[in-house]
């Protein structure tokens, strides 16, 4: 009996370990894509001007995690290197 409560003690915590985890997954691939959103239409509206940031996966989680400071922080890093 002692064993059958541990165990559903055990897998309740797994449990738990797992949905977490996937919530943090599922939280970093929304920022993700609202980062490609977000370069996508700082393209549309720059490209007149000669200044795009090329969309792909580094750009896209540095702008979905850091927000305006991260697109900021490309414009500079674009315009000195």
């Amino acid at each position: 009996m002692i064993a059958l409560i541990l165990g559903a003690i055990t897998a309740i915590f797994l449990a738990g370990i797992f949905l977490k985890s996937v919530k943090i997954i599922v939280k970093l691939l929304i920022n993700i894509l609202v980062g490609v959103i977000a370069l996508y239409i700082f393209n549309l509206i720059f490209s007149g001007f000669g200044l795009t940031i090329i969309i792909n996966p580094i750009t896209s989680f540095l702008v979905g995690f850091f927000g305006l400071p991260g697109v900021i922080a490309l414009v500079i890093l674009k315009l000195f290197l």
